[in-house]
């Protein structure tokens, strides 16, 4: 029993130092465990990703494609040729930058579907780049337009998940960078901003200052890891740097779009026509008279004719050409650059003198008197020339430094030729009947002084 007791004694000596090893094992495991608890939340807050509802959609490949857009405007539609008219798309390249964003130290994003919060980082240089080297590209192009339309452009951001340090949402400072300049150059009207809030929530008034072109966008790209292997988890693009911003409030930006509140560039087209008016008795209505048509259309392409429904796409710039228009006839001129400049020249390649005034063409009668004034006589081989008219009024209210005011149609590229001769008498009228006239005077006389002189001498019988 002694024996017994004496193992029980040893083992429950023994069991008792193991259980403590056991016991200290699980205590450290245990200690492991919670601090694993404690941690995987910040791992999994920084992992997951936020939802920001109707952006990240279009990442694929770990590219970013921001659009692009400009609203073209067709100021044909408006003289109510139709529903769509001739229009020529602007060749422009805009220019786009990247760089890591200055950000303030406690930025956050908020997701204010469930209140989730994160520090915003700074951009890494290394991890995101511009595809085509930050240029979107447009081109002349021929094509029906509605009176406002869009065409779209992609500014491609590329993204090297691998090269951020660690998950977490990165900030970037997108800019465009198109030098003024050239938006001049191309016609481009840079329309301000139409948002009657600032980029801090503020109400702004129709006339503040604040109300212009926002050429920057903020973005931030979110970047999350499982397993080791990070990869982008979503984005928000921006027209301003805050400093905390809440999923679906009034700072985020779709792109440079037409629609977007932060304001857009608009292309407008541009027209002219001259027409052929014969009129007076003698005035010969089949003659087919010679025009010289001269346009300066700015190296852009542009549609002329006689037949409004199948003009020509004219690519010649400057243009110069002769071509013929008989009475009631009219050459067309459309989709013309907002630079675009005009000049009419008629040559009376009749043998006869006629009077012709040239007017603006605006459905009446009484359209303004152009090339100094009314009625000038042009003899045979003689010309009149209307001066090279601007189409628009772009140059007037716009510079290279500013692009932002919106220009109307010259009326004065739109004229009409009118050539008369009046109905004359017949020559010779006056030497074939002058000789009677004077006979029948003369014969009257005759008579009435016979007749005096019968009546006289009635008159001395009755004595």
């Amino acid at each position: 029993m002694r024996n017994k007791r004496g193992y029980f004694k040893f083992f429950s000596k023994k069991g008792g130092i193991i259980m403590k090893k056991i016991v200290s094992t699980f205590v450290k495991i245990a200690v492991v465990a919670m601090t694993a608890a404690v941690l995987m939340p910040a791992t999994l807050t920084s992992a997951t990703p936020i939802n920001h509802s109707g952006y990240g959609q279009n990442i694929t490949d770990n590219k970013l494609e921001i659009p692009k857009e400009i609203m073209l405007r067709n100021g044909l539609v408006s003289e109510n040729v139709g529903e769509k008219g001739n229009f020529v798309t602007p060749e422009i390249t805009f220019t786009y930058a990247i760089t890591p964003a200055t950000v303030q130290e406690g930025t956050i994003v908020t997701d204010a579907s469930n209140n989730k919060t994160m520090h915003v980082k700074p951009g890494v240089a290394a991890a995101v780049t511009l595809g085509n080297d930050g240029q979107v590209a447009f081109t002349h192009s021929g094509q029906q337009v509605a009176n406002s339309e869009t065409i779209s452009g992609t500014i491609v951001v590329n993204i090297d998940p691998s090269a951020f340090p660690a998950p977490g949402v990165y900030r970037y400072f997108l800019d465009d960078t198109t030098p003024i300049s050239t938006l001049y150059a191309t016609g481009i009207i840079r329309t301000r901003n139409t948002s009657t809030v600032d980029a801090e929530g503020q109400t702004v008034d129709s006339t503040s200052d604040e109300r212009v072109y926002v050429e920057d966008r903020y973005l931030d790209i979110f970047i999350s890891e499982d397993n080791g292997e990070k990869s982008v988890s979503g984005y928000v693009l921006m027209k301003n740097n805050p400093t905390n911003n809440t999923a679906g409030n009034i700072l985020k930006s779709e792109g440079f779009t037409t629609t977007d509140a932060s304001g857009y560039d608009s292309y407008r087209n541009y027209f002219g026509r001259v027409s052929k008016v014969v009129a007076g008795g003698m005035g010969d209505k089949t003659h087919p008279f010679p025009f010289t048509i001269n346009i300066d259309n700015a190296g852009a392409p542009f549609y002329c004719g006689k037949d409004p429904t199948s003009l020509t796409y004219t690519e010649t710039t400057p243009y110069s050409n002769t071509i013929n228009l008989r009475h009631g006839e009219t050459f067309y001129i459309q989709g013309l650059n907002p630079h675009a400049k005009i000049t009419y020249t008629e040559t009376n390649d009749t043998n006869e003198t006629y009077l012709v005034k040239a007017r603006v063409d605006d459905g009446s009668s009484n359209g303004t008197l152009l090339a100094g004034g009314d009625n000038h006589e042009v003899a045979p081989n003689g010309t009149l020339t209307v001066a090279q008219f601007p189409v628009s009024n772009y140059d007037e209210n716009n510079t290279e430094t500013h692009v932002g005011t919106t220009a109307t149609i010259n009326p004065n590229t739109r004229v009409i030729f009118t050539n008369t001769i009046r109905a004359i008498s017949p020559t010779g009228i006056i030497l074939r009947f002058v000789p009677f006239v004077i006979l029948l005077v003369f014969a009257a006389s005759i008579l009435a002084f016979s007749y005096k002189t019968k009546s006289k001498n009635k008159s001395v019988r009755s004595i």
